[in-house]
């Protein structure tokens, strides 16, 4: 095997000019140099040295391409990523991705780097498929450098290319942070599934499976107990750390799709760690259409290389978290206000008479229409009185007896009929959400039922609500209870025709989609109204960055009851 050091790139004259910010006057070499003049000797101590010497610049964020080795690199003061780009083998694969503080590499053999599948072709960094086509280095408007890849597939059975696909990095000059997303452009004239996506893929702490540890990071601040490698899953993790108990190396991995769709995988398969989107053939998998013509974006994910003991890394996470997701910057968006719970059927008339400014009084609305003139007086009184008034609303799940649709309703998978559930997935540590779950018949009317918002009951559900907001003026609205499948309900998503998806497994991001575009259009109608939205309805314990991005408060299971 070649040795990495024969991946170094040369010295540009980028490089150069970084080593001239030194300004190093020419005296100062040619002292000590005269020694049979005749004349006293002079030596220069480090400490001298270091007193004539200006103070070293940050060279911040840095990308390029060595033609003689092949070689796309791109750093900043912290860390040093290297992927080699090789035109014949049409690969794209991490070869170093070093800590420049400890000099510690943590790659020591080449990266898969990504992987998908469309039908049942495999793409991915390590094979000919895609083919590399070009690259292009590209400064942002905040001193970030994002480095892309371009790559084009082509079937064999047609002249023209089946798919474009793009990587994505993006480095900051002060974090010790690498995004990475994909874009896959569909060049066909019909559309195609995406399935199985690992966004990132590199061999960390390969080798050391044994003393490998994993800690689920909460949005809180709390990191959860460790977990032995080999692990899967993290679906409420709002990011993962992974390194040895004994050692100061570890790495954090971000993941920045919603919900449900956030997937790790630790030494599960051949010593990789990898961060995607869930495998399509697991407990709510996920496959992606692409319609012809048309682009896809991934979720961003993220690695982070932390070079201290695991107590100063979680220290050092929470402090530094506004810098490498700037979604987590907003402190309010984690402090849920002290909320009074009031509700129509007790004598609200009374407890209003305690009232204080700036007190926040919420109750819930089920959208019975003859309890709306008592909402619109509750909300009316509280903000004479100096208050802010908040409503609890069910964003899908409503009572047969104030809608009655059929046609508009989330149709769910029996798990008796989805042949591709594994035989294990009740002992799945990734589906913490999942199991405490019993699937219910699938022929059991239940009422209230759950309505699928990408049919056209998502229409009538936002002109409903701002009729309400209009009606209410309300300060804060908090949407509750299930979207992605009836409570109970072991398999998520919508398996119903016609409700602008194809199948239960695109569905889940589908509507996700739709939930994040409802609240930003709802924070652009209403720019003063706080969103916030349960775990119930967003289907984990904890919110992530995703979340973070659309709403400004996300409550748990303990802030549910009155």
């Amino acid at each position: 095997m070649t040795h990495l050091s024969s991946y170094f790139p040369s010295i540009t004259a980028f490089h150069i000019s970084c080593l001239k910010l030194l300004h190093i006057p020419i005296f100062l070499i040619c002292i000590g140099c005269t020694g049979s003049s005749g004349k006293e000797e002079h030596t220069v101590s480090v400490t001298d040295l270091r007193a004539q010497l200006h103070p070293l610049k940050r060279i911040g964020a840095y990308a390029g391409f060595d033609l003689k080795t092949g070689i796309l690199y791109m750093g900043n003061n912290s860390i040093e990523r290297w992927l080699r780009l090789d035109q014949e083998d049409h690969k794209i694969q991490t070869i170093r991705y070093a800590h420049k503080g400890s000099g510690q590499n943590y790659i020591d053999r080449p990266s898969e780097e990504f992987r998908f599948r469309i039908g049942e072709i495999i793409f991915s960094g390590d094979s000919s498929l895609p083919t590399y086509n070009d690259y292009q280095v590209v400064p942002t408007m905040i001193g970030n450098k994002r480095v892309t890849v371009q790559f084009t597939h082509n079937s064999g059975e047609e002249a023209k290319p089946t798919f474009y696909l793009w990587i994505h990095y993006e480095i900051s000059p002060d974090l010790p942070v690498i995004r990475k997303w994909l874009t896959i452009q569909n060049l066909t004239d019909s559309a195609f599934f995406v399935e199985d996506m690992v966004i990132e893929s590199l061999p960390l702490f390969a080798g050391r499976e044994d003393s490998l540890q994993v800690w689920r990071y909460r949005a809180s601040g709390a990191a959860e107990e460790p977990l032995p490698a080999p692990w899967k899953g993290g679906a409420s993790a709002a990011f993962v750390l992974i390194g040895e108990a004994s050692t100061d190396s570890h790495v954090v991995l971000g993941n920045e799709s919603a919900g449900i769709l956030k997937y790790y995988a630790v030494h599960s398969d051949q010593e990789v760690v990898s961060i995607g989107l869930r495998p399509t053939a697991a407990i709510n998998g996920v496959e992606i259409r692409v319609s012809p013509g048309q682009s896809v974006d991934s979720p961003k994910v993220w690695t982070m290389l932390v070079e201290d003991n695991y107590q100063a890394a979680i220290e050092k996470i929470s402090q530094n978290a506004s810098g490498y997701i700037p979604l987590y910057s907003k402190d309010r968006r984690m402090q849920i206000p002290e909320i009074r719970w009031i509700t129509l059927e007790t004598e609200w008339t009374v407890l209003l008479e305690s009232l204080r400014s700036g007190d926040f009084i919420a109750l819930d609305y089920d959208w019975k229409i003859e309890d709306l003139h008592t909402v619109k007086q509750i909300s009316q009184r509280v903000r004479e009185g100096g208050g802010k008034f908040a409503i609890r609303l069910p964003i899908a799940e409503i009572h047969t007896s104030i809608l009655d649709r059929p046609e508009w309703r989330l149709a769910q998978v029996p798990v008796f009929q989805w042949h591709t559930a594994p035989e294990n997935h009740g002992a799945e540590e990734d589906d913490e959400q999942e199991q405490e779950e019993t699937q219910q018949s699938a022929t059991h009317e239940v009422t209230p039922v759950v309505y699928c918002v990408l049919s056209d009951y998502g229409y009538y559900f936002t002109q409903a609500v701002k009729t309400l907001l209009e009606e209410t003026a309300a300060d804060l609205l908090i949407l509750d209870r299930p979207i992605l499948g009836s409570p109970g309900s072991l398999l998520k998503g919508c398996d119903a025709l016609g409700h602008q998806h194809y199948t239960r497994a695109e569905s889940i991001g589908v509507i996700y989609r739709w939930l994040f575009e409802f609240a930003d259009h709802l924070h652009r109608e209403y720019p003063a109204l706080q969103l916030g939205i349960t775990a119930s309805a967003y289907g984990v314990e904890q919110p992530d960055a995703a979340c973070f991005a659309h709403f400004d408060l996300f409550f748990d299971d303990l802030c549910r009851s009155p």
